[in-house]
């Protein structure tokens, strides 16, 4: 059994030290998650709600066999309801389609970073809430085929699918936002290298 299960299930039943450990090593990618998506303040609210969560649902461990994996999958599942009440009210969001660029303005912590990290970001929230996901948790957090099956709750013949779509729609939208061709083949061939710059100034606070 994967060790950091078997700290969650400590934690679930009662043993602090051990939900310590796994906050520790995991709230500032679920705070990633959210950065960007929502207001700074809401994304520390909701990285927090999203332990306490997991903490309170047992049950909800019972199909993963990550943490890191079921962790993101709460997350996920916590913007999905934000983002439908928050759209309910105007119209049904289908989250398929529609983009968080459709949804609202774009939070003021992404305004100062540079222009290519910038355009890089702006790009990603106008895909699809569904497929920004998807490229977030696969270059931002490094989840694989098996992982980002597990956290998405699909087959990995539909990861594999989204992912050209994903592709595609950001290529497209990097050639409507950028200075040249050249900006958009550096950015799509340097996804993993861009996305560990965007990764590593994004801090807690």
């Amino acid at each position: 059994m994967d060790p950091e299960l078997e700290l969650l299930r400590s934690w679930q039943g009662g043993d602090d030290r051990a939900g310590n450990q796994l906050f520790e090593r995991h709230f500032d990618a679920i705070y990633r998650f959210f950065y960007g998506k929502v207001e700074d303040a809401l994304a520390e609210e909701l990285a927090q709600d999203t332990f306490l969560s997991v903490v309170q649902h047992r049950d909800g461990l019972h199909e993963h066999r990550s943490v890191r994996a079921y962790l993101f999958a709460v997350a996920r599942n916590k913007l999905y309801d934000l983002l439908r009440r928050r759209g309910r009210a105007a119209r049904p969001v289908d989250l398929s389609e529609c983009s968080l660029e459709d949804l609202g303005p774009t939070p003021t912590g992404l305004l100062s970073r540079q222009r290519q990290e910038r355009i890089l970001l702006q790009a990603l929230r106008g895909l699809p809430v569904e497929l920004q996901v998807l490229m977030e948790l696969r270059y931002f957090e490094g989840l694989r085929g098996p992982q980002l099956a597990e956290t998405l709750e699909v087959p990995e013949g539909t990861v594999r699918s989204r992912l050209r779509r994903a592709h595609r729609l950001l290529r497209e939208r990097l050639e409507r936002l950028a200075d040249s061709s050249e900006q958009v083949e550096s950015t799509m061939s340097g996804l993993e290298d861009w996305a560990r710059v965007v990764r590593e100034r994004v801090e807690v606070g």
